[in-house]
């Protein structure tokens, strides 16, 4: 006969510490449901699920200025297990050092958030790639994911008359429009279809060709 077992709280706190299922007994497998075959005559089974302790991951974002409680992507690579996460919210990861888990975070496109649409720019770190993989968490972390958005400035005369938003023709012959950053420029075609940041000295010569 099949028995299912289920785990009642994926989390439980015991003296401060979160501690979070990651598996049962005599099996790798994460989910937080186990079945079993029980034979006629059968032997005691013991049917145990260990919780571990975790630390915290909380990712945020910037938008120009603003945050949002939009989603990003977290994965736990030694369970192969994606989720979706809200950016701000707490995610409970297991610690490296115990049973070297490793993580991986994926900052997504924003669609419609704030009546416009925001390409991701860069991590807190400096880095320019969406994806952070092999992530060993040994401590309480937190990363920030920098958005930048169409038609969205977080400089201040970036839409004065004196500023450097201009209609351009690219050297694939687009018209892109360009709209002043702080330290860079966001450029986006007529149809909003494709979208880059020009560093300072890319934006210097972007200037010179406009009109």
């Amino acid at each position: 006969m099949n028995y299912t077992f289920s785990v009642e709280s994926n989390i439980v706190q015991i003296n401060g510490i979160d501690y979070k299922a990651r598996h049962w007994n005599n099996n790798s497998n994460i989910v937080l449901t186990k079945e079993i075959f029980i034979d006629k005559s059968p032997t005691f089974t013991s049917i145990i699920v260990f919780y571990m302790p975790t630390l915290h991951l909380t990712v945020i974002n910037y938008l120009e200025g603003v945050s949002s409680n939009d989603e990003f992507e977290i994965t736990w690579q030694n369970a192969s297990l994606t989720e979706d996460w809200q950016f701000g919210n707490v995610y409970n990861v297991f610690n490296y050092l115990d049973n070297e888990d490793l993580y991986t975070i994926k900052a997504l496109p924003l669609d419609g958030v704030l009546g416009t649409t925001w390409h991701f720019h860069r991590w807190n770190d400096g880095s320019t790639n969406n994806i952070k993989s092999n992530l060993p968490i040994t401590a309480p972390t937190s990363f920030t994911a920098y958005y930048k958005g169409i038609q969205r400035s977080d400089d201040q005369i970036a839409y004065s008359s004196n500023s450097q938003r201009k209609f351009i023709r690219t050297d694939d012959n687009n018209i892109a429009q360009c709209l002043q950053q702080p330290g860079q420029g966001l450029v986006r075609d007529k149809l909003g279809q494709r979208c880059y940041l020009a560093s300072c000295k890319q934006w210097a010569a972007i200037g010179q060709r406009r009109r």
